[in-house]
């Protein structure tokens, strides 16, 4: 009864959320097809036959099967190859956070100064790292400092891809699922220029990762000793995770969640495992107060909780135009030094905002918000890349094959759709958002942990700051699983009606 009903609450959610987005989705094809190069028209056309023959083919599937090792192992080589060009020929100074923290880790001055750690204290440790690395490498300026940063990132991402696989792998035991989580997070995040860009999105995605890697081993873990470990483990993780990315305390609530339902409907016992759950929450505990101490209490900057961005700061930004970054409310809460005038003042923006709006235009904006947060499978690059573009790599390649890289992500002349191949990404995000929906059928509690995650990820996103679906990167993990889930059922349901 527990489960059924809140996997029809969950259902009621997540088909209304995911329809928007994929409405929203399929309305950027149109523009991405329009502009697309000859030499992309025909990689598609190629791309479209291959799979319509592999799907329709059982030798052409027999062959890819016999292969798949060596298919794999040129994968690799190429990915690692391709990752190595986009950090040599894209990396740069961006307008935004990421060079911030960057520039004040190598000593260089920015519009905020330290000060900047002290309005938005959830970046101080990724500033503590990147400073860490600069003195480590004995780096010499902020530009061999982004270098340095982005080929730190392909480990990252790469060690992301390698944790979510075996995740998966180990969680569902199924092959299909596995493959499918493998090859959406290759090409829409593996592959993606996020690897040029060292920063809480692409941290988050393997914070995500990696807490699946060790909750795969508590579902089948017998020995006591490793069980505690794995949850003292847990416990750490989730407090970096909160301080590199806060909003990933989502995925707690959606844990917590499934934990209360599988004690009611009696599937884990509170007296067996009380003990793991206490070893948990005081490794969260210690954690969060040993990090809170030293960032308050550090050598090189004391942070002045004084003047941090309160949350309803962010609530306002998220009421307005799109939904995202919003500089009058940032310097309007700049310009009030006292903390609860300034929280006061937000929470009136936000009051009178919703009153002019009235509940149906404020509904309206929602929808058009959740498209912005999640139709773009660029993941916010093209919404960033407006103008002359908002990364500026540090060298002008003359290079043909280097500057026509520069000239796709960089420059303004590819209408930030990425000369089509933003087209390809485009369509496969159209297909995981449609496994969103396939989803429904499945009511597991392990599934329903996913779909509280996914709903939970959006219904933050409309609440908070957004407007683009780069704050989606940290979620993706979720997003590709619950995907896939989807995708295979409707496989196999469409399987055994022919059978």
């Amino acid at each position: 009864m527990f489960i059924k009903s809140s996997n029809k609450l969950l259902n009621f959610f997540l088909f209304i959320l995911s329809s928007i987005s994929i409405i929203g989705a399929l309305s950027l094809i149109p523009t991405d097809f329009a502009s697309i190069t000859k030499s992309m028209f025909w990689v598609l056309v190629f791309l479209i036959v291959l799979t319509y023959s592999f799907i329709k083919s059982k030798s052409l599937r027999k062959i890819v099967l016999n292969l798949r090792r060596w298919i794999i192992f040129i994968s690799i080589i190429l990915t690692f190859c391709w990752q190595f060009i986009l950090v040599k020929t894209l990396s740069g100074n961006t307008w935004w956070d990421t060079s911030i923290v960057a520039q004040a880790a190598s000593g260089q001055k920015n519009w905020l100064g330290m000060m900047y750690f002290s309005y938005y204290p959830n970046t101080f440790y990724l500033f503590r790292f990147e400073k860490f690395i600069f003195e480590a490498f004995n780096l010499g300026n902020f530009k061999e400092l982004t270098t340095v940063l982005n080929n730190i990132n392909i480990i990252v991402l790469d060690l992301s891809f390698v944790f979510l696989i075996n995740a998966v792998k180990r969680i569902f035991k199924k092959k299909k699922v596995t493959y499918l989580v493998g090859f959406f997070s290759w090409i829409l995040i593996v592959l993606s220029p996020y690897v040029v860009i060292f920063y809480s999105d692409t941290l988050g995605f393997f914070v995500s990762s990696l807490i699946l890697y060790i909750l795969s081993f508590l579902f089948d873990n017998r020995s006591i000793i490793k069980t505690y470990c794995l949850y003292i483990v847990l416990g750490v993780l989730s407090v970096i995770g909160y301080f590199i990315k806060p909003s990933l305390v989502i995925v707690y609530i959606a844990l917590t969640i499934v934990g209360i339902l599988s004690i009611v409907i009696k599937y884990i016992s509170v007296r067996k495992n009380i003990k793991f759950f206490v070893a948990f929450l005081l490794s969260l505990g210690i954690s969060f107060s040993f990090l809170q101490y030293y960032q308050h209490h550090n050598e090189i900057y004391n942070i002045d909780s004084r003047m941090t961005m309160p949350m309803s700061h962010f609530i306002v930004m998220g009421m307005t135009e799109k939904g995202g970054y919003d500089p009058q409310n940032t310097k309007e809460n700049f310009d009030v030094k006292d903390p609860k005038k300034r929280n006061q003042m937000n929470i009136e923006s936000a009051a009178k905002k919703l009153n002019e709006m009235g509940l149906t235009n404020y509904l309206k904006f929602l929808v058009i918000k959740q498209s912005n947060n999640t139709s773009d499978a660029t993941f916010g690059w093209r919404n960033e890349a407006q103008g002359v573009g908002f990364l500026i790599p540090f060298e002008n390649y003359h290079d043909y094959f280097m500057n026509k890289i520069q000239k796709i992500f960089t420059s303004s002349e590819s209408g930030q759709n990425w000369k089509g191949y933003a087209l390809l990404n485009q369509l496969i995000w159209v297909i995981v958002l449609i496994g969103l929906i396939l989803s429904l059928p499945l009511k597991e509690l392990k599934v329903q942990f996913f779909k509280y995650t996914v709903i939970g990820g959006m219904i933050f996103l409309l609440i908070f700051e957004g407007g683009r679906s780069r704050y989606l990167i940290q979620f993706l993990p979720y997003i590709f699983i619950l995907a896939s889930l989807g995708i295979t059922n409707a496989i196999n349901v469409v399987i055994s009606k022919k059978n």
